[in-house]
């Protein structure tokens, strides 16, 4: 197993690269192609705060998203407790369920319909509730 040495070059490089030299059978020395100044730092923190800026952006547009989209658990959750024993109508992801509210868990809601059927719905496919 080798050792492969990739030589690289900055676009203010005045000096030939190594591997040019050595092609042509002369002698250089390792690095002559880096310059001896950094890349200009102050280009790099000027991206990276446009980086973060954007990233801040962002995390505020996904939250206001979520706000008006999504209700947080704990107020759907609540809303059932509110109405516990009481008949509502469940706007779900997969239908809408017209019933009585008979268990409030954790993570969902037991509704029972006129008709005896039982539902079992998980706050995250709720929609709204009347």
């Amino acid at each position: 197993m080798g050792i492969l040495y990739i030589e690289g070059c900055y676009s203010d490089c005045k000096q030939e690269p190594l591997w040019s030299k050595r092609r042509r059978g002369e002698q250089g020395t390792a690095g002559g192609c880096f310059p001896p100044t950094p890349p200009n730092l102050t280009a790099i923190l000027a991206r990276l705060a446009s980086i973060e800026a954007t990233l801040a952006a962002n995390t505020a547009r996904i939250a206001a998203l979520e706000a008006q989209f999504g209700a947080p658990i704990d107020a759907i959750r609540e809303e059932f407790q509110a109405n516990l024993g009481n008949t509502v109508t469940v706007n779900a992801t997969f239908d809408v369920i017209e019933g009585t509210v008979t268990t409030v868990g954790t993570d969902a809601v037991e509704i029972t319909t006129p008709t005896g059927d039982v539902f079992i719905i998980p706050y995250t496919s709720v929609i709204s509730v009347a």
